[in-house]
């Protein structure tokens, strides 16, 4: 895993009980950042906190619906205050075409995917502008956004509509030191696939590892899934310093799925 040093400052991950989002607080626990772990599930995240904390690192639980305006200030009045480095990275997705896509399911999938984006986007802007103080905020896209699939449409439109707000917030946060960019991965090997019909896949074709080999195989130029460590890589390095000029950038991890 590349080497990152952020020593000295706080992070705030969203989505970070699993998949993508722990392997990124895991990343920049190592690298000797406070670390506030955000996720719905309680039991989850404060085990994830618990197994880095007998590692010394330093992690701290917080139980957030990125989709709930109180529990995003709530979490701005304690834990995250101190934040200086943001991943904005909690997402579901909904498999469906037109037809199998209900109001319901769209308004779910937005509600988490753009407006928990948007609310953490406020409440991070609002605290370093507070504080005067810069900051670097990564949020978590797909690929999906770039490549039409007809069973994904709410999840697809999400993502896409996550491109233009960080090209937005980008411009807003430019003259205050906020550098706002996107990663935006394209198969990765986490729960985010765990459906009936993933599942059917797996238990036909042996397990999971040669679902996602399969599935890669069809689409994916190099051949395979990403692992969440190779995308908290790339979140790593939007991170750092070694990215100071970039902002409102969609940076693509996904294989050459895209091309």
């Amino acid at each position: 895993m590349q080497s990152f040093d952020f020593t000295g400052q706080t992070a705030l991950v969203t989505g970070a009980a699993s998949g993508i989002g722990r392997a990124t607080v895991e990343l920049l626990a190592v690298a000797g950042a406070r670390v506030v772990a955000a996720d719905i599930n309680q039991g989850a995240v404060a085990c994830l906190a618990a197994e880095l904390a007998d590692c010394g690192l330093a992690v701290e639980p917080a139980v957030l619906d990125v989709a709930e305006p109180d529990a995003w200030t709530r979490l701005f009045a304690g834990p995250a205050a101190a934040a200086d480095l943001f991943v904005l990275n909690a997402g579901i997705a909904h498999a469906g075409d037109l037809a199998g896509t209900t109001l319901a399911d769209w308004r779910e999938v937005f509600a988490v995917n753009c407006d928990g984006v948007f609310l953490g986007l406020s409440h991070a802007f609002a605290s370093l502008r507070r504080a005067g103080r810069p900051g670097r905020v990564v949020v978590t896209g797909s690929a999906a956004a770039r490549k039409a699939q007809p069973a994904a449409i709410a999840y697809a439109a999400s993502k896409a509509a996550l491109e233009s707000l960080v090209r937005s917030a980008a411009k807003d946060g430019a003259a205050d030191g906020i550098a706002v960019n996107l990663v935006a991965p394209g198969g990765v090997k986490t729960a985010i696939w765990d459906s009936p019909g993933f599942a059917a896949m797996a238990a036909e074709m042996g397990g999971r590892e040669s679902a996602f080999a399969a599935m890669a195989r069809a689409e994916t130029p190099l051949g395979r899934f990403a692992e969440a460590e190779e995308v908290a890589a790339a979140i790593g390095f939007l991170l750092s310093p070694a990215s100071a000029f970039m902002t409102g950038a969609t940076l693509l991890q996904d294989g050459g799925y895209t091309l």
